[in-house]
């Protein structure tokens, strides 16, 4: 069985987001990965630890408004954050490991905006439960409500 090759859509200023980090870091590119996963992954040298992020293009509403549910709900179930690169400027700090200043999700300080928790609850999460809880499908019934044991 073949596995159908999928392409994802990328902002307009994807090529030259990781172009500009190459030569200062590791970077993976991962926008094919789909469900949610971040655009890219980025290890500073001389950091331990990859950083997730996604490549945003202010030029476009889509690019403006963030990231979407399915990118909101990747980034809590996995801990995150993933920062939101717009602009070279931001992808060399990003790439030089410091992180001050740029915006990610979740915030720093932990605060999920209204418009982000309503867009994740639309998203079918069971009432009563925390965002950041991990649910299992074998936890759920079929109309998406917990199941008690």
């Amino acid at each position: 069985m073949s596995r159908k090759s999928r392409r994802g859509k990328r902002d307009n200023n994807h090529q030259e987001i990781f172009a500009v980090m190459r030569p200062i870091a590791s970077v993976c590119d991962l926008a094919d990965a789909g469900d949610g996963i971040p655009d890219g992954s980025v290890k500073p040298k001389g950091h331990v630890g990859w950083q997730w992020f996604d490549v945003k293009n202010p030029e476009t509403p889509y690019g403006r408004s963030g990231l979407n549910p399915i990118q909101m709900d990747w980034a809590m179930k996995t801990g995150g954050p993933v920062y939101l690169i717009s602009s070279v400027d931001e992808a060399m700090q990003l790439a030089r490991g410091d992180l001050d200043g740029l915006n990610r999700f979740p915030p720093e300080n932990g605060k999920i905006s209204a418009g982000d928790l309503l867009a994740l609850k639309k998203m079918g999460r069971p009432k009563g439960r925390p965002i950041s809880e991990k649910t299992t499908t074998d936890q759920r019934t079929t109309k998406g409500q917990l199941r008690t044991t």
